[in-house]
């Protein structure tokens, strides 16, 4: 269990709400926590879909109901959105002015999502972690014009700190959980991800360690493997 402090969370909350310019005037939707509250902290409406699981149709029909001009999704669910509207041969509305990407990598195949919405539409990528968020983000424009090898996450958020030890991402900052339940305090979080940090952009490697991303969820084979060896 990852345990934060009222410090660090109000932290992560005014980082996001620092990095999206979230206004009293926007119409914020998403059903991640963190989003929601920097969103109804700083005034904004919210919407929250009611059942968790997306549903492309619902997420297009609310976005143009509530005429929505920011919300979060990761890039399994702006595939699938990709998809619907190329099906129903639409795009995502012009009142959508942001849309938050929350992953990593976010891979350059999804520059077909410039296909599906407004020249207006600005889209953010978000790199952090349940640890740290927000760690460093990027617009998807300059991911994809990157000539970097590997994923550009892009400028460190305000008050990050990053340290590249034995090539892996290592970050503090305010923003930091405080420990694991059950064990001592931290002051420095090794992501486990591999990188390189110049010019003040952060890019990513690659996995120290094994990890599979199924829609929302990050999967870490190790935990697993030793369960499954002792099944006969």
């Amino acid at each position: 269990g990852v345990v934060h402090t009222y410090e660090s969370l109000f932290e992560i909350l005014r980082k996001i709400e620092e990095i999206l310019n979230i206004e009293h005037t926007d119409i914020f939707y998403s059903s991640q926590l963190h989003f929601l509250l920097a969103s109804i902290l700083s005034g904004a409406r919210v919407i929250l879909p009611s059942n968790l699981d997306f549903d492309t149709k619902k997420f297009y029909k609310h976005i143009v109901k509530y005429r929505v001009n920011k919300t979060f999704g990761i890039p399994a669910e702006y595939n699938k959105t990709i998809e619907f509207c190329n099906k129903n041969n639409t795009t995502l509305p012009d009142t959508l002015e942001t849309i938050v990407l929350g992953s990593a990598p976010v891979l350059k195949g999804l520059s077909k999502l410039n296909t599906i919405i407004s020249k207006n539409t600005k889209v953010i990528c978000v790199y952090g972690a349940t640890e740290i968020l927000p760690i460093a983000y990027v617009e998807l424009q300059d991911k994809i014009n990157s000539l970097v090898d590997g994923d550009l996450l892009g400028k460190m958020a305000p008050g990050v700190t990053v340290n590249i030890i034995d090539n892996e991402i290592c970050v503090s900052g305010k923003n930091l959980f405080n420990r694991y339940l059950g064990l001592n305090k931290v002051t420095e979080h090794s992501t486990g991800d591999l990188g390189s940090f110049g010019d003040s952009r952060l890019v990513l490697l690659g996995r120290k360690k094994d990890m599979i991303i199924r829609k929302n969820h990050n999967i870490y084979p190790s935990i697993f493997e030793s369960t499954i060896s002792n099944i006969s």
